[in-house]
């Protein structure tokens, strides 16, 4: 199903509401589709879009220099460890973590 609505072009939001799960289960499922193999960076990419290009430096610098496999180092190096940012912490982790399909498949298309 969560397939089936990513390739309708659902957002994150309303694929929330419509499979009431969290964001963070939502993300987790997405990463989990991604590992099987499964499509789904048309998703990621309109759920990135929003970024800044100052924000997808940061993002590609801290994958770079601390690898993908750990979050919690990640985050800490772009939101900052106390993040001061009003914004809610576990949509900065769901987006960390699209983040880091984006950088994967990057990695694994250079690779090729």
């Amino acid at each position: 199903r969560l397939l089936a609505l990513i390739r309708e072009g659902k957002t994150l939001k309303e694929l929330e509401s419509q499979l009431q799960c969290s964001p963070r289960e939502l993300a987790e499922r997405v990463e989990k589709l991604d590992e099987e193999g499964y499509d789904v960076l048309p998703l990621v990419e309109r759920e990135l879009s929003t970024l800044s290009e100052e924000e997808f430096k940061r993002f590609e610098e801290a994958f770079a220099e601390l690898g993908d496999r750990y979050l919690k180092p990640l985050y800490d190096r772009i939101y900052g460890s106390s993040s001061e940012s009003a914004e809610d912490p576990v949509i900065q982790y769901s987006r960390l973590r699209l983040a880091r399909i984006r950088f994967r498949r990057r990695q694994a298309a250079g690779a090729s």
